[in-house]
């Protein structure tokens, strides 16, 4: 049998997400966003701030492009 070593207060590592830079934000920041995928784009960012104690929005801003503004 193969015998494990366990291991006790090794850190999880950080998954990071192409959207992960959104993490930077401070409260009111906000970034111009490209409009390819945005319900992938919506879905990533709200997950990542579910997972993370923070608040974002994504909306369609002039020309049809979007942007995220860090709302908590």
């Amino acid at each position: 049998m193969d015998e494990y070593k366990i291991e006790k207060n090794i850190p999880i590592p950080i998954l990071r997400s192409k959207w992960s830079w959104v993490l930077d934000l401070e409260v009111g920041d906000s970034a111009l966003l490209p409009t390819i995928g945005i319900a992938g784009i919506r879905n990533s960012v709200t997950q990542l701030g579910k997972r993370n104690d923070k608040k974002f929005s994504v909306r369609q801003v002039e020309n049809g492009k979007y942007r995220i503004w860090r709302i908590k």
